[in-house]
């Protein structure tokens, strides 16, 4: 088995951030950046971006704020969702919420720890009519309703699409081992 962890202390799974006001949708200022000049930013980092299923995912998190008092809430998940051609579905796997009357509000700058056993469905897919993509997200409440997501995917196990198992068609058995680590009856990878 390859050991994938990382350090902690560099980013390591992709990031998107998205900041809505409340009842819109993403919204960008005129210089292109995603959030006003003095709004929060969410700081999430992982220890791998791949995991195996039923493994333990840890990771970490901190808003940087000028300003703490103007955050109302905070809300931390795991969630898995579906994106492609017909509806998008979502799951959540974890999540806790903080809200700034609470004792813990104090520390809402300070590191914050995520853990969570991760489960053996549903897996990371890249197909071409659907996907489904993993991420830690951290969603910030401010006063007046706007909001500020951070999404940071990651990968939970390894599923061939059906592209990859095109390639590995004309591939006799000890060439895929030596590609990938094998690929059982399912199509997945060991």
């Amino acid at each position: 088995m390859e050991n994938n962890r990382r350090s902690p202390s560099k980013k390591l799974a992709s990031s998107e951030s998205k900041l809505y006001g409340f009842g819109s949708s993403s919204r960008r200022n005129l210089s292109g950046n995603r959030k006003p000049c003095g709004q929060p930013v969410v700081d999430i980092r992982t220890e791998s971006d791949f995991y195996q299923p039923g493994g333990f995912l840890t990771c970490q998190y901190q808003i940087v704020s000028n300003d703490t008092d103007q955050i109302s809430a905070i809300e931390a998940s795991v969630i898995w969702k579906t994106e492609g051609k017909g509806g998008e579905d979502i799951g959540v796997h974890f999540f806790e919420r903080r809200n700034q009357k609470s004792p813990a509000s104090q520390t809402f700058q300070e590191p914050q720890k995520l853990s969570t056993l991760l489960p053996v469905s549903p897996l990371t897919y890249d197909g071409e009519i659907i996907k489904i993509r993993w991420c830690v997200r951290v969603r910030i409440f401010l006063e007046g309703g706007v909001q500020i997501t951070e999404d940071c995917h990651f990968q939970l196990g390894k599923v061939v699409c059906p592209k990859e198992l095109k390639r590995f068609s004309d591939l006799d058995e000890s060439e895929i081992e030596k590609e990938c680590g094998g690929v059982d009856s399912s199509g997945t990878l060991d």
